[in-house]
């Protein structure tokens, strides 16, 4: 697969446009051609499946097919934590918001996202550790989760039973005296 996609790009090399980085086309065309091999892939295996259900036996069971689409329930929490997300970062100035966007969302490196903006790498770090720092205090208390009693009372006698000397400082109070 990997040398359909280079004999891809050499043939395809005269329609390079130079509008963006060499590396960021070559990876379109190996992505694009995976994701065609994919579907070959799916039609294929659709198609071996739907001969299978064409060919059982009566006296055979049915053969059960999972759904493997994600359910409602995960869809919509998907979407809310995305939301959520959206609005958190439209919370933050737009200076924060460009970086932590190129670098932490789309995954460009630091030196890229530097040079997209006409910025140091150092200028970047920062911005990119400040979004993050204040995407954490927007963020934090929907996922902040109260303990529950069995949990808080479990807490409180290990922190009671650190009053009493651990065994170890037992055998070194008698060794010393």
């Amino acid at each position: 697969m990997v040398q359909e996609a280079f004999l891809k790009a050499f043939q395809k090399l005269g329609d390079f446009r130079g509008d963006s980085k060499f590396s960021t086309w070559l990876f379109r065309i190996v992505v694009n051609q995976s994701l065609m091999e994919l579907r070959k892939q799916k039609t294929k295996q659709r198609a071996t499946t739907e001969s299978l259900v064409n060919t059982e036996e009566e006296d055979q069971l049915p053969i059960d097919f999972s759904d493997w689409r994600p359910n409602p329930e995960a869809l919509y929490e998907t979407s809310e934590l995305r939301e959520l997300l959206a609005g958190a970062l439209r919370g933050i100035g737009p200076g924060l918001r460009v970086v932590f966007v190129l670098h932490d969302i789309e995954g460009h490196s630091l030196q890229e996202t530097a040079e997209a903006l006409g910025l140091s790498v150092a200028a970047v770090k920062t911005r990119s550790l400040r979004a993050r720092l204040k995407l954490r205090e927007r963020l934090s208390p929907h996922f902040k989760k109260e303990a529950n009693p069995k949990a808080r009372k479990k807490a409180e006698r290990r922190s009671a039973s650190n009053i009493w000397p651990s065994s170890l400082d037992v055998v070194r109070a008698a060794a010393s005296g």
